[in-house]
């Protein structure tokens, strides 16, 4: 028996040695933070007791569909979380983009305003009166 993430206990089939079946599951298995085997002497302890008074017995196939599906999960959230760093960089070079051409156009609008003062002047000096 294996003492999984001190939750679960999975009956793994070895040829009797704890550190087979602890890295049977350690090595075939995503989501796994502990394992502790128990061998035929190990079955008789306080330890694997209070392991199966405190855990729930599951199949290979139970710990195998729990550690597809934290996998699963983890993977998509990395795909989610790249595609948001993403779309914030390209946030963030817009938004530098944005600030370029807010100054080009501050510099167009000073540009505007001398243009426009000149045509008044210009105007003033020729005497007209139309704006």
């Amino acid at each position: 028996m294996v003492w999984i993430n001190q939750k679960y206990l999975v009956k793994v089939e070895t040829d009797g040695n704890a550190l087979k079946a602890e890295h049977e599951i350690l090595d075939n298995y995503q989501g796994i933070v502990s394992a502790q085997a128990f061998d035929w002497d190990g079955l008789k302890t306080d330890t694997f007791a209070c392991a199966v008074l405190s855990s729930e017995t599951i199949s290979l196939n139970e710990l195998k569909a729990m550690s597809d599906r934290y996998e699963k999960a983890w993977r998509i959230l990395a795909i989610a979380m790249d595609a948001e760093e993403e779309l914030r960089s390209e946030i963030e070079q817009l938004q530098e983009i944005i600030e370029r051409k807010k100054a080009e156009l501050n510099a167009k609008n000073v540009a505007t305003r001398k243009a426009h003062l000149e045509a008044i002047n210009a105007q003033n000096a020729m005497s007209c009166n139309e704006q």
